[in-house]
């Protein structure tokens, strides 16, 4: 979001930029919200002048996802070209994860990467996206905000063939949308949208006892994109506590057991390789980062250092919740990268936005 003078609001929202004008208060809103432009995706810049810059998202078909060594190298193409969001890698790394928009539908896909065949796992004309698998490859647990839950995110969980109906999982009547499921089994935790729609916090939903939704923390900075460790015992997550989006892990379940911050220029999207002796994450410059870690009575960090320059790209401001890339078993990159022959999007200024607001 961001504040323009005199009095308003603009803000990205459901790839949509909206402006929104304010009281002398500064609290109070004055008027309905104006749509200044759709199909964002998400990066913008405002004067008091009354001029907008903004950039359209990427066309349906416009994402490769490709292999890539420790060093870099390319390797082979997995799947069609389409408009993948999250990808996450099976436990034994046979399988990836994805929603993507095919016929104008967000749906969850399981490609087969030795074949490089895709199934559908669901069907219903709701938007589903976000999945995770469960440590024994059998689920999925994935979001979907279709209408017969109100347009609200809810978690839902479903075999990974695609067979069977799917179940909703109580996550409370909050947005929330689940990012990993815990190698031991005990826990999913999903990201909860707190009250007002300002900003996530991390919960966690055990798979035992009660199975009653907890906060893990809670505060007013945003923490997002959690991955437990392998042997359950650290999560690490992306949050601009610091003011700047930065990795950081803590003791799991129980926060208050110790805490590290692990970037130092910024980083999203953290990943633990399998063996959990090393953890990646990408900077704010589209490198993949890779810090040596120790998980053992106690946790220790090395230095943060570059394996590669990647095509990926993060919003400073509010980095993608989606997981572009993922790290397989045997330490390749799977990673959503543009498609070579995906046409280029240009910005685009709109001048005197300001009038389109009521005075």
């Amino acid at each position: 979001m961001a504040y323009v003078s005199p009095g308003i609001l603009i803000y990205s929202n459901e790839s949509k930029i909206i402006a929104q004008r304010l009281d002398k208060s500064g609290s109070k809103v004055q008027g309905d919200p104006v749509v200044l432009g759709e199909d964002l995706d998400g990066s913008f810049s405002a004067s008091n002048t009354g001029l907008l810059i903004d950039h359209k998202a990427a066309p349906e078909a416009g994402r490769q996802l490709r292999w890539f060594d420790h060093d870099g190298k390319q390797g082979a193409d997995v799947g069609p070209v389409r408009n993948y969001g999250n990808v996450d890698l099976s436990p034994t790394g046979d399988r990836a994860a994805v929603d993507m928009v095919f016929e104008n539908n967000r749906d969850i896909w399981v490609i087969d990467l030795a074949r490089s065949v895709l199934s559908r796992i669901t069907f219903n004309p709701g938007q589903e996206w976000s999945p995770a698998w469960s440590p024994d490859g059998q689920r999925l647990a994935y979001v979907s905000n279709r209408g017969e839950y109100k347009n609200v995110n809810v978690i839902l969980e479903k075999s990974a063939t695609g067979a069977g109906m799917e179940t909703k999982v109580d996550s409370g009547d909050v947005a929330s949308i689940p990012v990993h499921w815990s190698p031991d089994d005990k826990y999913i935790v999903f990201s909860r949208q707190r009250s007002g729609g300002n900003g996530f916090d991390n919960w966690l939903l055990p798979l035992f006892g009660d199975r009653m939704p907890r906060p893990y923390l809670e505060s007013t900075f945003d923490r997002i994109q959690s991955r437990i460790s392998p042997d359950s015992r650290y999560l690490a997550y992306t949050t601009n506590e610091s003011g700047t989006f930065q990795i950081v892990v803590q003791t799991f379940p129980d926060p208050n057991g110790g805490k590290w911050q692990i970037s130092a220029d910024g980083g999203v999207q953290p990943k633990w390789r399998r063996d959990g002796r090393e953890l990646y994450y990408l900077s704010l410059d589209g490198k993949i980062m890779a810090v040596p870690v120790s998980t053992g009575a106690t946790f220790t960090a090395g230095r943060p250092m570059a394996l590669f320059q990647t095509s990926l790209t993060v919003n400073r401001r509010s980095p993608t919740r989606d997981r572009q890339y993922d790290v397989a078993p045997d330490g390749r990159f799977l990673m959503s990268v543009p498609a070579a022959n995906a046409a280029y999007i240009p910005f685009t200024v709109m001048v005197n936005w300001d009038s389109l607001l009521a005075k």
